[in-house]
């Protein structure tokens, strides 16, 4: 699914292109869908276990602008508190409800 010498995946007959970072997590996610990956797990992979707590916070940021990448797609990265992430395929309620949050904040911008 995920190409790491490129940073690139196909998604749904779709390529996105991924930082490297980004890439690796992607790959980390992927590759143990839909069981959950430890935060530390994904640090390591990305960093190793050598970097200091305020920097741990960076997988946040990353999965943020993964998720952002996959929003045309059919899958989305899940989080369990405490624990990690895991990335499963969006069923069409998922589909349903982010549409519509979209809507309501596309009204309230207007307003």
């Amino acid at each position: 699914m995920v190409d790491l010498d490129f940073n690139i995946a196909i998604i749904d007959g779709v390529a996105i292109k991924f930082t490297a970072s980004e890439a690796v997590i992607m790959h980390s996610l992927a590759a143990r869908a839909p069981r959950v990956v430890e935060h530390w797990l994904l640090m390591d992979h990305v960093y190793g276990l050598e970097i200091d707590q305020p920097q741990q916070k960076i997988i946040d940021v990353f999965i943020f602008k993964i998720r952002r990448k996959l929003k045309e797609t059919d899958f989305r990265i899940r989080t369990v508190w405490g624990k990690g992430y895991y990335l499963i395929r969006a069923s069409s309620e998922d589909k349903q409800l982010s549409s519509s949050i979209k809507e309501k904040r596309d009204e309230t911008s207007h307003n």
